[in-house]
């Protein structure tokens, strides 16, 4: 094994560049750390936020299925969803944040998604109400 002989300026060049990588590797350690950190609370959330719509959602089947208080289910139902995506969508936001990304959700996302054009009560009940005839008919039709 050869061994050599640095002059002290050429041991100061060295020993600086050995320091100046290993700050880097420490901080590209504690960035990924971050970055870990920050997907792993995203995926947590997103897990657990899908696990409450999915059962939810099941739960709400027969109750949706019963006349007239099943459209009430079936709207509470569709507002809950909107608002975990909302909050799907916000968490996404936050995850770009925290990894550092210039990339954030749209504004059009987020407002299609967090405050949607919803149809007027009124005029969707006066919908069903037009066309419960027809469809009764058809219900009689089918069976």
């Amino acid at each position: 094994m050869a061994t050599h002989n640095y002059t002290p300026a050429q041991q100061s060049v060295i020993t600086e560049a050995l320091n100046l990588v290993q700050e880097r590797a420490a901080t590209e350690g504690a960035f990924m750390t971050s970055r870990k950190v920050a997907t792993r609370k995203f995926g947590t959330r997103l897990a657990s936020r899908t696990k409450r719509v999915a059962a939810k959602s099941i739960a709400a089947i027969p109750a949706e299925s019963i006349p007239f208080i099943g459209v009430a289910v079936l709207i509470a139902d569709t507002g809950y969803e909107l608002y975990a995506a909302c909050e799907t969508v916000r968490d996404l936001d936050l995850l770009y944040s925290d990894l550092g990304m210039d990339d954030e959700a749209p504004d059009d996302v987020l407002h299609s998604v967090c405050q949607p054009e919803l149809l007027d009560a009124a005029a969707g009940w006066d919908g069903v109400v037009e066309d419960v005839d027809q469809w009764w008919e058809s219900l009689v039709g089918a069976v």
